[in-house]
């Protein structure tokens, strides 16, 4: 009985807990990078967009940490780039969020997807079906 109260307790304290940045990890699967690189890009808006070097700066990693953040980013129709032109006459790019408003019905389009998805799942596995995936997931260390 004691297990049974402690468990509703945690999971109360874990909707209570939930913000944006818990969604953008859990619905996208963003790693605390991808969305510390999102943020800064999202901070910047209204100011020249920024290069992978001046993120980098920024965030306090490596480039290539930084160009594969963006590049999961840019996949996920959070941040866009376009090239600008260099002093030496070649090309760069720059790096800049979306609009709030586009990243918001992405986000409550994945949401809603996710939420069927997961209800359905969970409404067609059979209590035999679900412990063997519990078990399953736990061998391979998931």
């Amino acid at each position: 009985m004691y297990l049974n109260i402690l468990r509703e307790v945690d999971v109360e304290n874990l909707v209570k807990n939930i913000d944006l940045k818990y969604i953008l990890r859990c619905i996208l699967k963003l790693s605390i990078t991808d969305v510390t690189v999102y943020h800064t890009l999202l901070n910047n808006n209204g100011n020249d967009p920024l290069t992978v070097s001046e993120i980098s700066t920024v965030v306090k990693k490596s480039r290539s940490t930084v160009e594969k953040s963006l590049i999961k980013l840019i996949q996920l129709g959070l941040v866009a780039r376009r090239a600008v032109l260099t002093r030496r006459g070649g090309y760069t790019y720059v790096y800049y969020a979306l609009p709030i408003d586009h990243v918001k019905q992405r986000l409550l389009q994945l949401v809603n997807s996710y939420y069927d998805i997961a209800r359905e799942l969970i409404e067609s596995t059979t209590s035999s079906m679900m412990i063997k995936s519990i078990e399953e997931s736990s061998l391979s260390g998931e």
